[in-house]
């Protein structure tokens, strides 16, 4: 037990960062990501096409969020970190792209978007 006790004792020691704000990003980026993505289909429904790219670009930066407090505030992060972390970005982006896509088709076929 005492070993994973240590660990965000270690993870703060190490790279730098406070792992509580890491996590309170995290958790928050869960909630607030749906949030926007919801908004966007509904904005995107009522052919605001400005909104929709506004909310769709939120859903992605606070879906980015905690990475990026990661690589701005870390120290010590090893490059293949950099790597993983930009292959997360690109997958965080093309994931969001799809599931509005999704929502919109199915709202557009009579299907709920829920």
């Amino acid at each position: 037990m005492e070993v994973v006790c240590g660990i965000p004792g270690e993870l703060q020691r190490h790279f730098g960062i406070d792992v509580r704000v890491f996590a309170a990003l995290y958790a928050a980026k869960v909630i607030l990501f749906w949030v926007f993505v919801f908004i966007a289909v509904k904005s995107h429904g009522k052919r605001e096409r400005n909104l929709t790219l506004l909310w769709a670009g939120s859903a992605v930066a606070v879906g980015l969020s905690p990475y990026t407090y990661l690589l701005l505030a870390g120290r010590n992060i090893p490059l293949w970190l950099g790597f993983v972390l930009g292959i997360c970005v690109v997958l965080s982006l093309c994931a969001v792209l799809k599931e509005i896509r999704n929502r919109l088709q199915r709202r557009g076929s009579g299907e709920s978007a829920c």
